[in-house]
């Protein structure tokens, strides 16, 4: 049964059942690890990036052998790795963290851009956009554009939005078929 109640849960729920290679993945917004200790669980390795000290720091802490922690940007992805099977973001800012530090739509789309050439047939990306404040806004609009500008011979995009909440996180993957 597919749980409805968070956007995290779901998007988890439908990569577990539908990625069709389970070797490389990563988490391109590591934060408190959630994802990443998923990634971890169902992958074989991951690639958890953040940009702050202290995230890498705490995830450390877990000392979990297939996660390979790196403390750059996400729109580097390419200078770590060459491909992938599947990737995760959760966008905007760090839970209890500085609100004032969160992800931006130009490192993102980058990120994005690359991503989506690195992610292998069968391959699934989800992204979880949070409009809840300004920059989240600016950042949900760009991805959404991007996403719509993927061929359609080569991905299948779907976006999932709540529309009975109060700027709810949404849901968006992209599956590469060919």
């Amino acid at each position: 049964m597919i749980n409805f109640y968070k956007a995290t849960d779901l998007a988890k729920q439908i990569l577990i059942e539908n990625v069709e290679n389970k070797n490389i993945s990563v988490d391109f917004t590591l934060g408190r690890g959630n994802d990443t200790l998923f990634l971890s669980e169902n992958f074989k390795s991951v690639y958890a990036f953040d940009i702050q000290k202290e995230c890498i720091e705490d995830f450390e802490k877990r000392n979990i052998e297939n996660v390979k922690l790196i403390f750059d940007s996400h729109e580097n992805v390419d200078k770590h790795l060459q491909f992938f099977d599947c990737g995760m973001y959760n966008l905007g800012y760090l839970p209890q963290g500085n609100k004032t530090i969160t992800t931006l739509k130009t490192s993102t789309i980058t990120s994005l851009t690359k991503a989506s050439n690195m992610l292998n047939i069968g391959g699934f990306i989800s992204i979880i956009l949070y409009v809840g404040h300004d920059q989240g806004k600016e950042e949900s609009l760009a991805v959404l554009d991007f996403c719509r500008g993927l061929d359609n011979k080569n991905f299948n995009v779907a976006y999932l939005n709540f529309i009975n909440k109060n700027f709810p996180p949404s849901l968006v993957l992209i599956n590469k078929v060919r």
